[in-house]
């Protein structure tokens, strides 16, 4: 099915990195579940009223908010689709991000109102009013909600969009919520024992435990997070490839929402290249990277001396010391510019207890013992 309506509703549906067939996805997923939303609140708030249950009323307000976080989804994706502009150079591609984070926040308001609710009707109980006809439609907006929370899922795993996994998350939790419901109705049903409020009590922490799962999936974008080491590591075995590079470092990505990805470094390249050619070397790999990537690379290249006996032994010495600091640090672009003088970096993971001061003053402490006379020029990186 939902191949059958990516096929039908989206031409050119496989140029997922183009945004205007990205719209069509987030438009695609937003029209079908304002509709079906829409159709579930009416039935559901119809049966709620006429059982007096709490938990299938609350579902139902549930469903209606999804319907208006379907509506956010669509508008989310056709801001995001606006192209770049003065004032936002970088483009609107957060939108989507930002729709996520609103769909979530919508989920966690919807469960704390629940909670409320729920603990009323355990303050004062009410007798339920259930009927074979009820369980049969709850039962059945079950399968709905779970197709549709799986389609969203499919969607956003394919396009690799925040907004529409939240989506998708909000309808799987919805099963959840319905089916605690049916299965209260069906134990009032045959046993008279009313746990209607007490479900409801339970439902509501699933609600928002679920909002809360998805707003730090959209939030994590949007703050800034790493890249992949999937990522990481293509990158760096795509460029280390060319064998005039040594050594690849300081990868930074910027990710400024779906298909507006910035990503820059620093290669290591062999001093026998000439201006020209290092400069050819890097224009080809940077349109090389941008298209597979689907990214924007910058690339600055930083150009090794030749390794003699002297960089070999201060080398050996400068590893030994930073990998004492931490096992995973580093050092990169080590340059003697002058007699007795060593300008370089260390990389440091980011959980690295020591302070960038302290760092250099243990490495000047340890080089000033094996290797005195030096005059060093440090800069630490965290990676």
């Amino acid at each position: 099915m939902t191949d059958f309506l990516i096929n039908k509703f989206i031409a050119n549906n496989k140029e997922i990195s183009d945004i205007n067939i990205r719209l069509k996805y987030g438009n695609l997923s937003g029209g079908i579940g304002i509709m079906m939303n829409l159709i579930l609140f009416g039935i559901k708030a119809a049966i709620g009223i006429l059982s007096g249950s709490i938990s299938i009323m609350g579902d139902a307000v549930n469903n209606l908010a999804d319907a208006g976080s379907s509506v956010v989804t669509m508008f989310g994706f056709k801001l995001s689709a606006k192209p770049a502009d003065p004032e936002h150079p970088f483009g609107h591609g957060r939108f989507e991000h930002l729709a996520g984070l609103i769909i979530s926040i919508t989920i966690i308001v919807i469960g704390i109102e629940l909670l409320k609710s729920s603990i009323d009707k355990v303050m004062n109980p009410a007798p339920l009013d259930t009927s074979e006809l009820s369980i049969i439609i709850l039962s059945l907006s079950v399968a709905a909600k779970l197709w549709f929370g799986l389609f969203n899922r499919n969607l956003g795993n394919l396009i690799n969009s925040p907004a529409l996994r939240a989506a998708g998350r909000d309808s799987l939790s919805d099963c959840l919520v319905t089916t605690v419901v049916i299965a209260c109705m069906v134990l009032y049903y045959f046993t008279g024992i009313n746990l209607d409020a007490e479900a409801g009590v339970i439902v509501s922490f699933f609600v928002v435990h679920s909002g809360w799962a998805a707003a730090k999936d959209t939030l994590q974008p949007l703050i800034g997070e790493p890249p992949s080491q999937e990522m990481v590591w293509n990158i760096k075995h795509r460029v280390l490839e060319n064998k005039k590079i040594h050594s690849i470092f300081d990868l930074v990505v910027h990710n400024y929402g779906p298909s507006r990805c910035y990503i820059s470094c620093r290669i290591e390249i062999c001093n026998e290249l000439t201006l020209v050619e290092a400069h050819r070397l890097v224009d080809n790999l940077e349109k090389q990277l941008s298209k597979e990537f689907n990214a924007i690379f910058t690339i600055h290249i930083d150009i090794t001396q030749e390794e003699n006996e002297e960089i070999h032994h201060l080398k050996t010495l400068l590893r030994r010391s930073v990998r004492a600091i931490n096992p995973l640090s580093s050092i990169y672009d080590l340059d003697i510019p002058e007699k007795n003088k060593a300008c370089f970096y260390i990389m440091v993971p980011y959980d690295c207890t020591f302070c960038d001061e302290a760092i250099s003053e243990i490495v000047r402490k340890d080089m000033a013992i094996a290797c005195p006379g030096y005059e060093l020029d440090i800069s630490v990186k965290r990676v």
